[in-house]
């Protein structure tokens, strides 16, 4: 029998393939296609490169980034650090910026470690005022600043915790740094000759001169402290 050659509905217009093929005559059913079953041991090992290339999102987000004395801090931390500092900074959403949240992010780690060993508990009422203050200096009442915060992928538990920190370790400076800081009386006398005047003409008073000093005394200390205990802490960084 000839066969006639049909019109082949693979192709479109312009003879375009469609990406089907009927290769069977007219009025006669085509022959079904052979396919080999998959052997047992074929089967097992598609499945098992199919799961090794599978990495789900939590994964990446839980990857961990860096470890200070046993504790982890995840790529997910650190993204969500980022966005909190690209939230209420002039700062990027690049790299740059994820390395600062990662250095921080230690930071406040070996902080809280110094509180801890102090026996320093942050005060959750302290942690909802300086929420509040840093809501009201953005124009926004406490919860319109966490709806804010949720809207640009912040979740406000992020900044909590790092008011939590700062404000335990200005509780170890206060306990442990401040009684130990001083400046001497030549000092001060020597910051007054070098003093500007004041806005209106008069000359800056010796207490607020002594004050000033003291404070930047302070500071001094504690970031020596925090040095010293990056330096003693165990921090990898992967």
């Amino acid at each position: 029998m000839a066969l006639r050659k049909n019109r082949n509905p693979a192709l479109g217009p312009k003879g375009a393939a469609t990406g089907r093929i009927n290769v069977s005559a007219p009025g006669l059913p085509c022959a079904p296609r052979y396919t080999p079953p998959m052997r047992p041991g074929s089967l097992a090992l598609a499945v098992v490169l199919a799961l090794a290339l599978w990495v789900p999102a939590q994964a990446v987000s839980d990857r961990v980034l860096a470890v200070v004395d046993g504790v982890a801090i995840s790529k997910g931390d650190v993204e969500a650090r980022a966005r909190l500092m690209v939230l209420t900074s002039p700062m990027r959403d690049d790299q740059a910026t994820r390395s600062a949240a990662l250095e921080s992010l230690i930071t406040e780690t070996l902080q809280r470690h110094a509180a801890q060993e102090a026996e320093v508990t942050p005060d959750e009422a302290a942690v909802q005022k300086a929420f509040a203050d840093i809501a009201r200096r953005n124009g926004h009442t406490p919860e319109q600043f966490r709806a804010a915060m949720r809207a640009a992928g912040v979740a406000p538990r992020t900044l909590e915790k790092r008011l939590e920190a700062e404000l335990a370790w200005a509780a170890v400076v206060e306990r442990t740094i401040l009684p130990t800081a001083s400046v001497s009386a030549g000092e001060v006398d020597a910051a007054l000759a070098r003093a500007q005047p004041d806005r209106d003409g008069s000359p800056p008073s010796r207490a607020a001169v002594s004050q000033a000093m003291l404070r930047a005394e302070v500071e001094r200390l504690a970031a020596a402290k925090m040095r010293a205990l990056r330096a003693q802490a165990f921090v990898e960084q992967r």
